[in-house]
């Protein structure tokens, strides 16, 4: 076993911690969710208790609230069974998380048929989750057109919920699917309440609102669109949909269509859409049209704005955009929407590709990318096999700190350890031993073994040291970053396994 130096030496600072030490990542941001503006319900007396609600004592109540999985899944059972119980005019609360892991038979909450300007079922009330999370749900189909939390949705607000990593959204179908965390399909109908607001000196009216939803889990398709928390959805109406101080942090994934970080597309018949205040940190990947924030407009007869709105993540297309992957409409609007994220594009990395926007519309917008923190090796065995260092590098030091993202699984599959851990400074080089003499690994060595012949371009190299691992296989998952203007940018995530032997 290759014996490696357990301390840094003075030269190079390493940050140091033990497996079972766990490190708030850094926040600072004023973009998208935020748990500090919720307004908590805690008297709950007079409420009904969703796991008892039935079609014959529905009407009996205003106020609802969900503390269990089996009542989550009865409150989409009940909107599934008819248009009756669209809860609308009525109010549904989370009590606290709600964890899906034992739940088999939960469908999304309301359904869409081809024809999603007309959702069979759909949810038309409040809910609000109050901060709390959705865990280990899994909800993946080849067939169903909603794929989502909420499958279909008229005349409501959602907010103040977080959907957790554990979770999953997936269409694996080759005809007509809409995926999502969140909504699957936003119907906008004349005929559905509304309020009114203002964004950027334009008044309008939205019968539905998206607002303080942060969602963490992976979405992938097939087919069709996929959203970080919209998939899309249909005008009956020149009225909106209002997405405002939302976050995505999943990784959003599209095998032929449009995907986006916040919202995939306005489909055909989707008039328009304002965002704003969002925030999209996870990696956002299609063949054809990806955004940060909006995958793509095809049809806007209203103005849609998307406005104040950050992207951080990676995106990945033939049309790809930190905002939107392609600018079609003339009356779209992007104003004060900034970048962090590498986009894959040879185009505009605000908007992507523009097929008939106006480019006079995009005011105030500012691509910060300068570069990402990316994995480079892991040195096993500083002294024992329950040690290991980890290293990354930066490409530049237009950075505030830098640090790693380290997810721990054990053999069977289960996290047992998350760490999030900042180091402040970044060097040169790092040194280690090998079997008794000194290496100096220099930003310049990919290889794994040390080998010094292995050259790459530039780069500053910052390390970890994880200790004392206790005996067992382990694989880590390891995700480099750096933080901009309090934004977190990820590099991309890579995995190894660490088995730690019993003392002999």
């Amino acid at each position: 076993m290759k014996k490696l130096l357990s301390i840094i030496l003075a030269a190079v600072m390493l940050c140091s911690m033990n497996v079972y030490v766990f490190a708030d990542g850094e926040g600072g941001s004023t973009v998208g969710y935020d748990a500090s503006t919720i307004t908590m319900v805690t008297d709950f007396t007079g409420f009904a208790d969703m796991d008892d609600v039935t079609a014959d004592n529905y009407a009996n109540y205003t106020n609802f609230y969900i503390d269990s999985a089996t009542g989550l899944t009865n409150f989409s059972t009940l909107v599934n069974t008819s248009q009756n119980y669209s809860f609308l005019n009525k109010n549904v609360y989370l009590k606290n998380n709600i964890d899906m892991s034992g739940a088999t038979d939960f469908a999304p909450i309301g359904s869409a048929t081809g024809d999603t300007t007309t959702p069979t079922f759909f949810f038309a009330g409040t809910f609000d989750g109050q901060g709390y999370e959705i865990q280990n749900l899994t909800v993946t189909s080849a067939t169903r057109v909603c794929n989502a939390l909420f499958g279909a949705v008229r005349g409501c607000a959602i907010r103040n919920l977080v959907i957790a990593e554990s979770c999953s959204f997936s269409y694996t179908g080759t005809s007509t699917g809409r995926t999502a965390a969140l909504v699957a399909v936003a119907a906008v109908h004349g005929n559905d309440s509304y309020s009114t607001a203002t964004v950027n000196s334009v008044e309008f009216n939205y019968p539905i609102l998206i607002e303080n939803v942060c969602n963490r889990a992976t979405v992938s398709t097939t087919k069709s669109g996929v959203g970080g928390l919209i998939a899309g959805g249909t005008h009956g109406t020149n009225r909106y949909l209002y997405i405002r101080n939302c976050t995505n942090e999943g990784a959003v994934t599209n095998d032929t269509d449009s995907a986006g970080g916040i919202c995939a597309r306005m489909e055909n018949t989707f008039r328009g859409v304002v965002i704003e205040n969002c925030l999209n940190t996870g990696a956002v990947t299609s063949p054809f049209c990806a955004g940060g924030i909006l995958g793509d407009v095809t049809n806007a007869t209203l103005v849609t704005q998307i406005v104040g709105c950050v992207n951080t993540g990676t995106i990945t297309a033939t049309n790809a955009g930190a905002i939107t992957g392609q600018f079609r409409q003339a009356n779209t609007v992007i104003k004060d929407c900034t970048n962090y994220g590498y986009i894959d594009t040879t185009v505009n990395s605000i908007y992507g590709n523009k097929v008939n926007g106006n480019t006079d519309n995009v005011v105030n917008c500012i691509d910060k990318y300068t570069g990402s923190a990316e994995y480079e090796f892991a040195q096993k065995g500083t002294d024992t096999d329950a040690n290991i260092r980890i290293i990354a590098s930066i490409d530049n030091l237009n950075y505030q700190r830098a640090g790693f993202k380290i997810i721990v699984k054990d053999s069977e599959g289960a996290v047992v350890q998350v760490i999030d851990h900042k180091c402040l400074e970044v060097y040169d080089s790092v040194c280690g031993e090998i079997d008794g003499n000194i290496i100096e690994y220099s930003a310049n060595v990919t290889d794994t073994e040390g080998d010094v012949d292995g050259l790459r371009e530039g780069g500053y190299l910052y390390a970890l040291i994880i200790k004392d691992i206790p005996t067992g296989s382990y694989t880590f998952n390891v995700t480099p970053y750096s933080v901009k203007d309090g934004y977190t940018v990820y590099g991309s995530t890579t995995s190894f396994n660490h088995a730690v032997e019993e003392a002999a």
